[in-house]
């Protein structure tokens, strides 16, 4: 039963197996966290790295950009020569 409190805030999750539920549940105990504080670090992780790899496209595509403006710069010098 949920506490009243919290009733807001809880969700239910099935995994595909009881076997995942017992290495979610054991890598808890090793974290010394609840099973519900590992499940939400979990996700914010996941969360955050979806962001992260989000911002490595950004770096990677302002990189092509300025080797591309180099690039039309010299063709432009090189066009008053």
């Amino acid at each position: 039963m949920v506490a009243p409190g919290l009733k807001a805030r809880y969700i239910n999750v099935y995994l595909p197996s009881e076997a995942a539920k017992q290495q979610w549940e054991e890598d808890a105990k090793e974290a010394g966290i609840p099973l519900s504080r590992f499940v939400f670090e979990a996700v914010e992780a996941f969360r955050a790295s979806k962001k992260e790899a989000h911002r490595s496209d950004i770096i990677r595509e302002l990189a092509e950009a300025k080797e591309e403006l180099a690039a039309s710069h010299v063709s432009l010098f090189c066009q008053f020569i």
